[in-house]
């Protein structure tokens, strides 16, 4: 293990269902709770998609930023944020909306999100 990682179990499905259901026990054992009322656990985002999220909703924040652009807010590599965005245009969410202008060098491809598919809503918890 390298320095700076915690050695964290991943919560199975079946893990997280028998914690919901010793919650319930415990709560109907103590009569606080409602009838018919069941807790779900919350399914918690890939770390992919937590990435994708993200880089849209800079985005959006942004106005036409590169992909230098966001690798470098997001402290990603150039590669990587190459590989998020293709992901993100084979999907239809992000178009190459132009090129930017520069001294040297390649010109910087401008990115937005489709105007034409709805309203991007991003909920930080």
């Amino acid at each position: 293990m390298t320095a700076g990682h915690t050695n964290r179990r991943k919560t199975s499905l079946r893990d997280r269902r028998e914690i919901v259901v010793r919650l319930q026990e415990n709560s109907s054992a103590q009569g606080s709770a409602k009838p018919g009322l069941q807790t779900r656990p919350k399914k918690a985002l890939s770390k992919t998609a937590q990435r994708e999220l993200r880089l849209l909703h800079l985005i959006h924040s942004n106005h036409n930023p590169s992909r230098i652009q966001l690798a470098k807010q997001t402290g990603a590599s150039a590669g990587s944020m190459t590989t998020i965005v293709q992901r993100l245009i084979t999907r239809g969410l992000v178009v190459e909306s132009g090129k930017g202008t520069t001294n040297a060098g390649r010109k910087p491809v401008s990115l937005s999100l489709r105007h034409d598919l709805a309203h991007v809503v991003v909920i930080d918890l």
